[in-house]
């Protein structure tokens, strides 16, 4: 969510800039400075940096006459509603989050459940032979941590 803020403040400032600059009465697109284009281009393409052709300023003329038409970006401005529940987010994750909560409680959950299904497809006596080697496999690692050697 913060991800959204952060873009979201982006683009508002990118159209901000982008209309003080359209505002300014020029002659012609040849008019605007590098800065000015990169800031128009920007706008248009809704993006940070603009694409690595646009170095010069022919080429960035180009490209803006090509966009100043087109409609600029939409995007859904930063609200105080927002706000607030990224602030809630944030203290619920400043508290302890429970195991149950996290992605690795939910896959164990899913695989418990996958396991549950192939136990209850085996005959009585595949449960009694997986159970018995359970077992073994318990009694050896309470061995091993007893200081038993494993054998």
């Amino acid at each position: 969510m913060e991800d959204s803020k952060l873009e979201s403040q982006e683009a508002a400032q990118r159209q901000e800039i982008a209309l003080q600059i359209l505002q300014q009465e020029v002659a012609g697109v040849e008019e605007y400075t590098n800065p000015q284009l990169r800031h128009l281009i920007c706008w248009k393409l809704d993006s940070k940096t603009l694409p690595g052709a646009l170095k010069n300023k022919g080429p960035k003329v180009t490209k803006w006459k090509e966009l100043k038409n087109k409609e600029p970006p939409s995007f859904e401005p930063w609200t105080d509603a927002d706000e607030e529940k990224l602030a809630q987010l944030q203290q619920s994750i400043e508290g302890d989050i429970a195991l149950g909560d996290t992605v690795y409680a939910r896959k164990k959950a899913v695989e418990v459940n996958k396991a549950k299904s192939l136990l209850r497809g085996l005959s009585k006596e595949e449960k009694d032979a997986l159970l018995k080697e359970i077992d073994d496999d318990n009694d050896d690692t309470d061995a091993n941590v007893a200081g038993e050697p494993l054998v």
